[in-house]
């Protein structure tokens, strides 16, 4: 069996997977599985303490029943207060000047910590309750902002005794890892590789396709990370549900030649949009999704007009997504304030981390596939069914974070 075919009895899986993903609609919400950060800075006066907290994931993941009828914002509070501190020697540190706010997508709360003398240890179990799969990522920092060291700390490694000494060596590492469980756990990441799955025939043609994804990716995330580019979190969070819907509606019509109907459609449906939400006070960005839609028009016309562009024109579109996707991924880095003297390397243990994660789903799914059909031969008839049934149902979920996210 070539391996062409084995690509396409991955058809087959993918309802799967659309399925795993509607059966943890609590996790599919959201664009990780937690993440949160904390910046102390060391003082004469004390400990000043910043923890950040993404909201969105906060509120789409955690279970309603288990805040106990409490606003999420109260139970932030509470939550915190109870279960976040620094110790002296096994004695709590004084919370002064205790603060809570919102900023941007992140729930904040700030205080300083008076210590007395001695070792001082970081007690984090905070939210593992409800996130129990969150990473925190708590830095320490001097008192004009210099690094001095940080650490991840998950729901097995809640305490950290802090060094009382010159900066150390930052633990790349620790951003490679990142990076891998940010793709293997970015839903909306996965579902958008399992639509180039749909689309793209032969692993030589989804090695490509999957080889712009990744270059647009690193662009922008080194774009974003270093400063040089800022954007709107929220807004790109919904392009990325939109960029899932076109490919995987894509993926239905490509075979039928409906390209062309599918293009005016897609145009004709943002417009719509967009004029909607110009005309209230409530919605989405136009200018994005705008300028999405008529790039993937012409896309579709022009491979409509020339069919056989359409293999050579998929990198261009997933380089493309792949830009909007990276401003996705820049997200945790920015909150974690990179260390500016090895910046380079840790973007580059990011991007690595992410590239192995997605080499991972794209091998393991083809390789599984391949043995499947080699065993469990199934007619073309089924193979295409399936294959509708897997897009229709991506371009559903796409459409569904789309408007979740935008109108949230």
């Amino acid at each position: 069996m070539s391996l062409k075919t084995g690509c396409q009895c991955g058809l087959l899986w993918l309802p799967m997977l659309w399925l795993l993903m509607l059966g943890l609609t609590q996790q599919a919400l959201a664009h990780t599985n937690g993440e949160s950060y904390t910046t102390l800075s060391v003082r004469e006066t004390g400990v000043d303490v910043a923890y950040n907290l993404r909201s969105s994931a906060f509120l789409q993941l955690a279970d309603p029943g288990l805040l106990g009828g409490q606003t999420p914002q109260l139970f932030f509070q509470q939550e915190l207060l109870a279960q976040y501190h620094l110790f002296t020697d096994g004695k709590a540190c004084v919370k002064e000047r205790i603060a809570f706010s919102q900023h941007r997508d992140f729930l904040r709360m700030t205080f300083l910590a008076k210590c007395a003398e001695g070792e001082v240890t970081l007690v984090n179990q905070a939210f593992y309750n409800v996130l129990p799969d969150q990473l925190h990522f708590a830095r320490l920092v001097d008192a004009e902002g210099g690094y001095i060291a940080e650490r991840v700390m998950d729901a097995t490694n809640t305490n950290w005794l802090l060094p009382d000494g010159g900066p150390q060596r930052t633990n790349v590492l620790h951003y490679g890892w990142l990076g891998l469980k940010h793709i293997l756990g970015g839903y909306d990441h996965l579902a958008f590789l399992a639509t180039v799955l749909l689309l793209v025939s032969g692993l030589r043609s989804l090695a490509v396709a999957i080889s712009g994804f990744t270059l647009g990716h690193s662009i922008t995330l080194i774009l974003a990370v270093t400063g040089v580019v800022t954007v709107d979190s929220v807004m790109i969070e919904a392009l990325i549900g939109l960029t899932i819907a076109l490919v995987a509606g894509e993926a239905v019509v490509a075979a039928k030649g409906l390209r062309a109907r599918y293009g005016w459609v897609i145009l004709t449906s943002c417009l719509l949009i967009s004029g909607s939400a110009l005309m209230s006070s409530f919605g989405p960005s136009v200018m994005g999704i705008v300028g999405v839609c008529i790039f993937y028009t012409f896309y579709l016309l022009a491979c409509a007009r020339q069919p056989a562009l359409a293999w050579r024109l998929v990198p261009a579109v997933t380089f493309l997504f792949g830009l909007i996707h990276g401003f996705g991924f820049a997200g945790s880095l920015l909150e974690i304030g990179l260390p500016t003297t090895r910046l380079a390397l840790s973007l580059l243990s990011f991007n690595i981390g992410i590239e192995l994660g997605q080499l991972a789903v794209v091998l393991v799914t083809v390789a599984c596939l391949t043995l499947f059909q080699r065993y469990f031969p199934v007619p073309v008839t089924t193979i295409k069914w399936a294959r509708t049934a897997a897009a229709s149902g991506l371009m559903g979920l796409g459409m569904f974070w789309f408007v979740l996210r935008a109108w949230a």
